[in-house]
């Protein structure tokens, strides 16, 4: 009820629901969804690497645009800057479209280049999608093991939700290339929102400066605060704002079983430090913190309860909540929810706590002199 309240798209049933929990399986996924598209294949992605999973799917989607199917695919200008050039000339070779999302240069508006589509969406033929957080590089995906490879998790939709996923991305795509969104809807068969595939019941929430109000923020706030039981989150970066924190420290001193997976070391040593006081906080409350490592973690999911559960693009960090373009997927039905808590489990037990903090020589020092 919160997130309708507050603007966004009410629960929809009908759904099939598949999770990719590895970067061979999101790339296998990805792959077999692009040589049976039939009329429509919609990407939009932060990064498109130069690499050779990036090559390969821009192959892939070449091919595809050869024998008629109607390629497009959205790539944000900071996230794929050196790729969305010539990189992808093939596609539009082949009579496929590549367009960029909000170019720095020139800027659109003084704020431009700080507003990224951080979006991880690919529908195929308008009712079949792919979600969550893997990006179209090599670190995220690939055809063969890769011993660097993250971390990450998303999952496959079929039905009604994925349709939804399919008006997220016209609307990014026609805000980019000005294309009338009457022309790329009128591509959707009319049974495809109604054709159900499953029973999964799932809630497509997006975010940005493009939906009206916050409905995403609210979902995780009210999750958090209306949790009786349990929370689980696993983020690659942990910069709450306070609202999230003082919530998740009340849980946790109430009682309530808290637990942060987050990777020993991210990508990004700055946001590490910067979540140091969080983390630190958070153990202080009484909640468990656990470390995932060697390798990055880049995983994005919530589970409540064992009632409900949040996946896709968003961090739990300011630039998720408050700035970036987001794609989200709430899980409201229970095979899938207990799905996503038996995959947190399993990342779990490949975690450790943190080592306790050695007090610094000049804190002991004052505390003595004090005395």
């Amino acid at each position: 009820h919160t997130i309708v309240s507050a603007g966004g798209t009410p629960p929809v049933t009908g759904n099939a629901m598949r999770l990719l929990t590895t970067g061979e399986d999101a790339f296998a996924a990805l792959e077999q969804q692009i040589q049976n598209a039939r009329s429509t294949i919609h990407i939009t992605a932060f990064i498109l690497g130069r690499d050779t999973t990036g090559r390969r799917l821009v192959r892939l989607l070449a091919e595809s645009a050869r024998r008629g199917v109607r390629v497009r695919l959205l790539l944000d200008s900071v996230g794929s800057m050196f790729s969305s050039g010539r990189f992808v000339n093939p596609i539009r070779a082949a009579g496929g479209e590549v367009a960029r999302f909000m170019p720095v240069l020139p800027l659109s508006s003084p704020s431009s280049a700080n507003l990224r589509n951080h979006r991880k969406i690919a529908v195929f033929d308008h009712c079949t999608a792919i979600v969550g957080g893997h990006n179209l590089a090599r670190e995220y995906m690939g055809a063969t093991l890769f011993a660097r490879r993250w971390q990450d998790f998303g999952t496959v939709i079929e039905g009604p939700a994925a349709a939804l996923l399919n008006d997220v991305f016209i609307s990014d795509w026609c805000f980019a290339t000005h294309d009338s969104t009457a022309d790329l809807r009128a591509e959707i068969p009319s049974d495809c929102l109604a054709e159900p595939r499953g029973r999964s019941e799932l809630q497509v929430v997006a975010s940005g400066p493009d939906v009206p109000g916050d409905p995403l923020y609210e979902g995780i706030v009210s999750m958090i605060q209306e949790a009786q039981n349990s929370i689980w989150i696993v983020t690659p970066y942990f910069i709450p704002d306070e609202v999230l924190l003082r919530s998740l420290i009340v849980k946790a001193r109430a009682g309530k079983e808290i637990t942060l997976v987050v990777p020993r070391r991210s990508n990004h040593p700055v946001t590490d430090f910067a979540r140091r006081h969080y983390i630190r906080e958070m153990q202080q409350a009484g909640a468990q913190v656990l470390l995932y490592g060697p390798g990055m973690l880049h995983s994005k999911a919530m589970i409540v309860d064992d009632s409900i559960a949040l996946l896709g693009s968003p961090n739990f960090d300011l630039r998720s909540m408050f700035v970036n373009f987001e794609i989200g997927v709430f899980v409201h039905s229970a095979p899938e929810v207990a799905s996503i808590k038996a995959w947190a489990l399993e990342l779990a037990g490949r975690c450790r706590p943190p080592k306790p903090e050695r007090r610094k020589r000049f804190r002991i020092f004052s505390s003595v002199m004090e005395d």
